[in-house]
């Protein structure tokens, strides 16, 4: 793994769950409003999220996992 791969991704892994999701969203550079279409769910409910003012539901978490191509644990390990 390069340097960069390697920082990267030790930054990741100490991020909260909510910089997770909002860093995810950045990396495939989708909007609110398409995360939310994806999630099926509302803008301000993913916002909810990315600022860590509310906790996905189970499902949720699974579906926000799945949307974002990793495993649940990943970002609410």
């Amino acid at each position: 793994m390069n340097s960069i791969v390697k920082i990267i991704t030790e930054k990741f892994e100490n991020c909260k769950w909510y910089e997770k999701i909002r860093l995810l969203r950045n990396i495939h550079a989708w909007s609110i409003k398409q995360v939310a279409e994806k999630c099926i769910t509302t803008e301000k409910c993913v916002w909810s999220w990315e600022v860590g003012r509310s906790i996905p539901s189970k499902r949720n978490k699974k579906i926000i996992a799945s949307v974002f191509g990793v495993k649940e644990e990943i970002i609410f390990g």
